[in-house]
C-alpha cells in the first residue's frame, strides 16, 4: 500500500502474473495513480489504483484492463504510451510488426464504443503512415484536449492527431498526420505552448525537437527546430517553464541531463553547461517546486534525486540531495515518474528477484 501519509515513501506491488516492469504511470485529480505495462505473453494493460495504492474494482472488477497486439520481440511497452482525455478515457498505445494501435477505454475500464475500428481501436498500418517499421507510439493531449500519437520509423517521426471518434483528424497535417524529418523519436512530452518536443536521436546526435501545434519545426529552436547534444541518444524529455526543456542522455554507465534553454541552447545557468552526470545509467524526469527531480532503478531501491535550478543536489532533501525506496534483495527498474496534485512524486517500474519480473508502483512526498 502507498501508506505515505506520514510523509514517509510507501510502495505496492500489483499486477498481472509474469508481467514487466511498469512503463507509464499517470494521476488522477483525486490522488489515485494509473500505470500501464505488458504481460511476458506480450498483453498491454493498464492498471488503476486507489489514492491508497489498493487495487481500485471500480475500474473493470479488478483494477486490470488488458490489449493484446504488442510486438513480441520487444516485450515491452515505452514510457508515455497511455493518455488521458478531460472525461476520463484512457488511450493505449501498443505496435505489433504491421501496425501501431490505439485502443480507447472508459473511467470505468470498458472499451469505448464507435472509437476507431474494431475493437474500439484505431489501428494505423504501414500503408496508412506510408511507411514501414513504425514502432513505440506514444500517446499526448493538449490543452485543449486533443490527442496526438507520436511514432517513429528509422528514419523519420510521424504525428497523427486523433479525434474523440478515433480516427485521424483531417484539420491536422494531410490527413490527420504530419512528418518530421530526420529525427527518430524515443520520448516524447507536450509544452505549456501545445508545442511537441521529440526527443531521441538525428544523423548519428542526440537530438531534441519542437515542434508547433501545427506540425512544422519551430525554426527558432536551435537553428532548424532540432537541438543537437554530441553522440547517444536522448530517451527521456520533459518541458520546464519558460520554454526551456530537460532530456536525459546515457552511455550505457552513466546518464545525463542536458537542460536547455528557450532557444535550443544548451543552458549555462544550469551546472555550468547545461549537462548534469548522474550515477545511474537511466534515468526520468519530473519538475516540483521549481527543482528538477531524476529517478531511477538502482541496485535495489527505486533512488531519487533532487536538483535545483543551478543543478546542484539539494542536501536539504534525503540530506544529500537523494532519497531511496528499497525493496530488498532485488533489482529495481524504473519505468516512469508523475506528480499529483498534493506535490507527491509516484514512481512506476518494477524489480526482478531470481529472474522473475513484478511490477512496482512507489510514492514519496517531496
Amino acid at each position: 500500500m502507498l501508506g505515505d501519509d506520514a510523509r514517509g515513501p510507501g510502495a505496492t506491488t500489483f499486477a498481472p502474473a509474469g508481467a514487466e516492469p511498469f512503463s507509464v504511470a499517470l494521476v488522477l485529480d483525486d490522488g489515485a495513480p494509473i500505470a500501464a505495462g505488458v504481460t511476458l505473453s506480450s498483453a498491454g494493460f493498464i492498471a488503476r489504483f486507489d489514492a491508497a495504492g489498493a487495487p481500485d474494482t471500480s475500474f473493470d472488477g479488478d483494477g486490470l484492463v488488458y490489449r493484446p497486439a504488442l510486438m513480441a520481440a520487444t516485450g515491452a511497452l515505452n514510457d508515455g504510451c497511455l493518455g488521458r482525455r478531460a472525461d476520463g478515457t484512457l488511450l493505449l498505445g501498443t505496435w505489433d510488426v504491421d501496425a501501431v494501435h490505439v485502443t480507447a477505454f472508459d473511467a470505468a475500464g470498458v472499451l469505448v464504443p464507435g472509437f476507431g475500428e474494431a475493437s474500439s481501436t484505431l489501428s494505423l498500418t504501414d500503408a496508412d503512415l506510408g511507411v514501414g517499421d513504425a514502432f513505440a507510439p506514444k500517446i499526448l493531449i493538449d490543452s485543449q484536449d486533443r490527442a496526438f500519437v507520436v511514432t517513429s520509423t528509422l528514419n523519420d517521426t510521424r504525428i497523427i492527431r486523433i479525434t474523440s471518434g478515433g480516427v485521424p483528424d483531417p484539420a491536422f497535417g494531410t490527413a490527420g498526420m504530419v512528418t518530421v524529418p530526420t529525427i527518430l523519436t524515443l520520448a516524447a512530452d507536450i509544452d505549456d505552448q501545445d508545442r511537441f518536443l521529440l526527443a531521441g536521436f538525428a544523423t548519428g546526435q542526440r537530438a531534441l525537437a519542437r515542434v508547433l501545434p501545427d506540425g512544422q519545426l519551430d525554426t527558432t529552436w536551435s537553428t532548424d527546430g532540432i537541438a543537437t547534444a554530441g553522440s547517444d541518444e536522448f530517451d527521456e524529455v520533459i518541458p520546464l517553464p519558460g520554454g526551456r526543456a530537460a532530456a536525459v542522455s546515457s552511455n550505457g554507465v552513466n546518464a545525463t541531463v542536458n537542460v536547455f534553454d528557450a532557444t535550443g541552447a544548451l543552458d549555462p545557468s544550469f551546472s555550468d553547461d547545461g549537462l548534469l552526470t548522474l550515477a545511474p545509467r537511466a534515468l526520468q524526469l519530473a519538475w516540483i517546486g521549481g527543482d528538477l527531480i531524476a529517478a531511477a532503478g538502482t541496485g535495489e531501491s527505486f533512488d531519487v534525486y533532487r536538483i535545483g535550478p543551478d543543478g546542484a543536489l539539494v542536501d536539504s532533501f534525503g540530506g544529500d540531495g537523494i532519497a531511496s525506496i528499497s525493496f530488498g534483495p532485488m533489482t529495481a527498474f524504473i519505468g516512469d515518474v508523475a506528480v499529483d496534485d498534493l506535490g507527491r512524486l509516484v514512481l512506476a517500474g518494477g524489480h526482478l528477484f531470481n529472474g522473475d519480473y513484478a511490477t512496482a508502483l512507489a510514492r514519496m512526498w517531496m
